[in-house]
This record gives structure tokens, C-alpha cells and sequence, in this order.
């Protein structure tokens, strides 16, 4: 079978999993409560400009940190924000292990021998 096939199958077993189908129950839930909705509207607004300047190459303002580590704090009592933020961290959990598996798969791409020997294919 070609790889881009298996690449499919993994995609569409993803999208079955456990994981998925609570994190969109999860998140359905917080989307139908106004009060949720909000919360985690300006959380994404703030957390996703951070992300931005970052990959402007801006170093984001420590204040500004702080700001959404004490907001996701705060807004994490909320039982729906609660329930999403953990259905969140599941899914990423086995977002970070598949990629594992795929990368340690093509170990031997990363490892140039000869050609670059202060590349230790095994770090990492």
C-alpha cells in the first residue's frame, strides 16, 4: 500500500477516534452557552495574537503572558471551558504521540551518516 494511502486511513481513524468526537462534543457544547462563547473567544483572540507575533519574530510582551495564563486560569473554573481544555489536551497528547511514531519511522532520513557526523541522528 503507498504511503499517501496509509496517510488516509490514519486520517480518517483520527476523525473516528475517541478523542476527536469528545473534543467536538466538548467544544459544541462551549460554542452553545453565549457566556462560554465569549470567554473562550476573547481567550483564542488573545492567545492567537500572541502566536502571531511570535512568528513575526516578536518577542510577545511577558505582561501579555502572564495576562492569558491568569485568564485560562480563571475562565478553566467554568465547567464547559473546564471539560473543552481537557478534551483539548487529549487530543494533543495523541496528536504529539502520532507524530512520534511518524518521525521515528523516518529516522533514517534525519541521520546523514558521513555527510554531516555532528548530526546525531539518535538526539532528539
Amino acid at each position: 500500500m503507498e504511503v499517501y494511502d496509509l496517510a488516509h486511513r490514519l486520517a480518517r481513524a483520527l476523525a473516528k477516534c475517541g478523542e476527536c468526537a469528545e473534543f467536538a462534543k466538548a467544544r459544541d457544547g462551549a460554542a452553545a452557552n453565549e457566556e462560554t462563547r465569549r470567554m473562550l473567544q476573547d481567550y483564542y483572540r488573545r492567545q492567537a495574537a500572541l502566536i502571531r507575533r511570535s512568528a513575526a519574530g516578536e518577542e510577545p510582551a511577558a505582561s501579555a503572558v502572564k495576562e492569558l495564563e491568569q485568564l485560562r486560569e480563571v475562565i478553566a473554573f467554568h465547567p464547559l471551558v473546564k471539560e473543552l481544555f481537557a478534551a483539548e489536551h487529549r487530543l494533543l497528547i495523541l496528536r504529539d504521540d502520532v507524530l512520534r511514531i511518524i518521525v521515528d519511522g523516518m529516522r533514517p532520513w534525519f541521520d546523514l551518516g558521513e555527510l554531516a557526523p555532528e548530526l546525531d541522528a539518535g538526539e532528539g
